[in-house]
């Protein structure tokens, strides 16, 4: 047992505290990283209220989130930038009612359509700390994020064609933290992901190196 255990913490010091680091990462670096995250969160939380509800007319989509990031690495282990997100979700209900005449006679079926529709994005400081590595193509990072995050809604109906947009905005401090890993499969163009809190669990995407 007591070799085991040697054996597998010399496994994670050749991860992640060889002293040699990435020939692909290092001071002044500048990294680029386009990513598609899931799940929506927003599209999540309707599909879980329009499952409690136990109905079957209620529709959700939803797009992203998206992001787009830029890193730019003041040392061989410390990367900063900036972080945009963007994502979008809709919820459609149909709800449909009997009219009648003032002697009790059924006149006709209405169908009213309701949907509410979201957007939500923001623009985040971030910071990042990169964990040496013995392979030169793997980035290994830990990163957390602070800045403004804003929303728009949308509610509106058919027929009756009511419709109104507003802002909400009650806490405008957007905030991410999350465990990624890069690699790159030339000296530029690479893939990555990331797991952790933000607008989604999981986020994979392309990174490119400046």
């Amino acid at each position: 047992m007591k070799y085991k255990v040697i054996l597998l913490l010399s496994i994670c010091n050749v991860f992640f505290m060889k002293n040699g680091n990435s020939q692909i990462i290092e001071e002044g670096t500048s990294i680029v990283t386009l990513g598609y995250g899931t799940p929506n969160m927003g599209k999540l939380i309707f599909n879980l209220l329009n499952n409690l509800s136990g109905k079957d007319n209620f529709t959700t989509t939803g797009f992203g989130p998206l992001s787009l990031k830029y890193e730019y690495m003041i040392s061989d282990n410390v990367g900063v930038g900036t972080s945009f997100n963007f994502t979008s979700y809709n919820t459609t209900y149909t709800r449909t009612k009997d009219s009648f005449d003032l002697s009790g006679n059924l006149i006709g079926v209405f169908t009213t359509k309701y949907k509410y529709a979201a957007k939500n994005y923001s623009a985040l400081f971030r910071l990042n700390y990169h964990f040496e590595t013995e392979d030169e193509n793997l980035d290994l990072y830990y990163g957390i994020g602070a800045g403004f995050r804003g929303n728009n809604i949308k509610l509106s109906s058919t027929p009756l064609d009511k419709s109104f947009s507003y802002s909400s905005n009650p806490f405008p401090i957007g905030f991410e933290t999350s465990f990624g890993v890069r690699y790159f499969f030339t000296e530029k163009l690479g893939g990555y992901g990331e797991f952790g809190l933000g607008k989604a669990l999981l986020q994979v995407g392309v990174c490119y190196s400046l």
